[in-house]
């Protein structure tokens, strides 16, 4: 048994935990590889469009069927917004997602810390951020409806309006409930700010590695934005 591999020398980043789509790959090999006797598997792996794509095929056979190694394959690529085709019962393809930049709103009253925040960001080797920021919370649910963030990083402690307030703004308004918030503070309020609609917390002093960890872990939780 052998396995012929073919891709480009460059792909785009995909929208992917790297743990989620190793076991991907683990299960639909394993669903191919069921019966596979002294034959060659090919893997052919593209971008075309929005998507990555991971074509896998063995020789036609007519032997036994891992179902349930199926069944694993397409609750893993529900989960991660992949899509996965059956093509009889000697090959898959399997569509990834492209990763594009990531908006991030960032409310924050003292400019220091919202510019500590972008450089963070931007600074990021994994991921490309776009970041848009507001010392003004008065206006913070006008730029977030119009930019339209994947997450939105806060800050509580504000003279015009406190985070609490904008928060509250925030999961109210129909235009922006739906995007996650992130609570950026010196104030230990994780409980407080759970239960109000807040998606996670962070603790000022925070590093960049905290904020782009935080970051990914409540995107790739949000029903709203394709898993990074």
């Amino acid at each position: 048994m052998g396995v012929n591999i073919h891709f480009p020398e460059a792909l785009p980043p995909i929208c992917a935990n790297p743990m989620h789509l190793r076991q991907l790959l683990i299960c639909a090999l394993g669903w191919l590889m069921a019966d596979m006797h002294d034959c060659k598997l090919d893997i052919r792996i593209n971008a075309s469009g929005d998507h990555v794509l991971i074509h896998l095929q063995k020789p036609a056979t007519s032997g036994y069927q891992a179902v349930e190694e199926l069944d694993d394959v397409c609750r893993l690529a529900d989960a991660m917004r992949a899509n996965v085709e059956v093509h009889n019962s000697n090959a898959l393809r399997i569509a990834l997602p492209i990763q594009t930049s990531l908006r991030v709103l960032i409310i924050d009253d003292d400019p220091d810390a919202a510019e500590l925040a972008r450089r963070y960001l931007i600074s990021s080797s994994d991921i490309k951020f776009e970041v848009a920021s507001t010392t003004q919370p008065v206006e913070a649910i006008k730029i977030a409806h119009s930019f339209k963030p994947a997450c939105i990083l806060l800050d509580l402690m504000m003279s015009e309006r406190d985070g609490w307030e904008v928060l509250s703004l925030l999961k109210t308004n129909p235009n922006t409930r739906a995007i996650p918030v992130i609570i950026s503070s010196v104030l230990k309020e994780h409980r407080l700010s759970l239960a109000l609609g807040a998606s996670a917390v962070l603790h000022k002093p925070y590093s960049a590695a905290q904020l782009i960890t935080t970051l990914r872990s409540v995107i790739e939780q949000s029903p709203e934005h394709p898993a990074t």
